[in-house]
């Protein structure tokens, strides 16, 4: 997976130069479209939701999948994860507005 990650920001022949910046958690807007995340995997480190088929029979989810909301920012939460930086000036864009750029954290 490693060289997936590095084809994709160095490009397949190394002709992208990605480079870093330091931000403050305060000068960014974390938010993860979702809620009802029910456990973190403890050997993926992966967000896992209980599939449909594990619900009671008859049971509908409760979630809303097209939510937004917000994660504290601390290095459990955003380790190993691939961020998406929106265009969207408002929660109410994130669906709709087009990404500018990834973050690998």
């Amino acid at each position: 997976m490693h060289h997936q990650f590095q084809k994709y920001f160095y490009g397949a022949k190394q002709e992208y130069s990605p480079f870093s910046i330091t931000i403050g958690f305060d000068e960014a807007s974390i938010r993860r479209l979702g809620e009802g995340w029910l456990w973190r995997d403890a050997l993926t480190r992966v967000d896992v939701l209980a599939p449909q088929s594990a619900l009671p029979l008859g049971a509908a989810r409760k979630v809303e999948e097209h939510k937004a909301v917000r994660v504290e920012p601390n290095t459990a939460n955003l380790l190993y994860s691939i961020l998406a930086v929106s265009w969207a000036t408002g929660e109410e864009q994130l669906l709709e507005a087009n990404i500018a750029s990834f973050i690998y954290v």
